[in-house]
């Protein structure tokens, strides 16, 4: 038997090769803000990658699961690089806590 699979990746490109209209956007925006959902946009890639990061309180951990648009943005790698330095950060102080109470 043979399984056919469809090539959902050029139909997707198809379907999504040309923004969506302004007036649709709009439409979209308004009826999520209807329903308690707050509305960011961003014109571009890097400015979605500042609106995104910003909303990250400092020291949190993050989980966002496997998205091609973070991905595409920087956004995954920014998030995992910060985490490394997160828990780097906390590593030496565990450490430096340790020395301390050792020469005590």
């Amino acid at each position: 038997m043979i399984e056919v699979q469809p090539d959902l990746d050029s139909t997707l490109r198809r379907r999504f090769a040309v923004p969506a209209e302004e007036a649709r956007v709009r439409r979209t925006a308004a009826a999520l803000e209807a329903n308690g959902i707050t509305v960011l946009r961003a014109r571009n890639s890097a400015e979605a990658k500042r609106i995104v990061l910003d909303l990250i309180p400092a020291g949190s951990q993050v989980h966002q699961g496997a998205s091609q648009s973070l991905d595409a943005a920087g956004i995954t790698d920014e998030i995992e690089r910060s985490a490394r330095s997160d828990l780097n950060a906390q590593v030496n102080a565990n450490r430096e806590r340790e020395d301390t109470r050792h020469e005590l």
